[in-house]
């Protein structure tokens, strides 16, 4: 669950705020079963889909914020400041 002042920085997301994302199927996030990529298109389409269900988000350390069914992980990894 996020807190509030993730969803205040959630909320204010631009792309140049996001580092690089990953999509893969559960179990692993060392690449092996998904795709981390770092381009604006990339960085956009999951923006989106974040957006589209903020109520699965979730924030990790205030700088990944992640959304995990039974057979996908999305994550954004965000720019440190």
């Amino acid at each position: 669950m996020m807190t509030f002042d993730d969803i205040k920085k959630f909320v204010n997301l631009e792309i140049s705020d996001i580092d690089r994302v990953y999509n893969g199927k559960s179990g692993c996030g060392c690449g092996c079963l998904g795709t981390y990529s770092e381009t604006d298109r990339s960085k956009k389409l999951q923006l989106t889909k974040f957006k589209k269900r903020l109520d699965e988000v979730e924030c990790q350390d205030g700088k990944i914020f992640h959304i995990r069914t039974e057979t996908r992980y999305h994550w954004m990894y965000l720019k440190e400041a």
